[in-house]
């Protein structure tokens, strides 16, 4: 996944986990839900992780270089969300944007899903 996202005025680059999905880190999703410090998801995260499944969050390993060496690496921890994991961020957000963006959310999720949920067969059971 090489495209990239606007939310309103804010670009985002998807991370790229291999899996050609759409994936969100927390620095993404502060910025979109216009957090000043990226803590405030993980904090979001932290006390409601028992509500979240493997395939909407997950822990990458990521190398990153020294921008004043380019032979020093440094590995770290970065925590990603898939639009369903962004999605439930937004919903325990109280920012002015988490509504707008949880609609925007959903809609890529239709989107990398190839469902579109508005001419999907509806049986009534009753």
């Amino acid at each position: 996944m090489n495209s990239v996202l606007t939310f309103k005025t804010h670009n985002i680059a998807p991370f790229n986990n291999g899996d050609n999905k759409i994936w969100l880190t927390g620095e993404h999703l502060a910025k979109l839900l216009e957090y000043k410090d990226s803590k405030k998801v993980a904090n979001l995260y932290n006390r409601h992780k028992d509500e979240f499944t493997a395939s909407m969050s997950v822990v990458a390993k990521v190398r990153t270089s020294d921008k004043s060496t380019s032979y020093n690496k440094f590995v770290s921890d970065v925590r990603l969300y898939s639009l369903r994991g962004a999605y439930l961020i937004g919903m325990f957000s109280r920012t002015k944007v988490a509504k707008d963006l949880r609609i925007w959310l959903l809609d890529l999720v239709e989107k990398e899903s190839n469902v579109e949920v508005g001419v999907l067969d509806i049986i009534d059971i009753n």
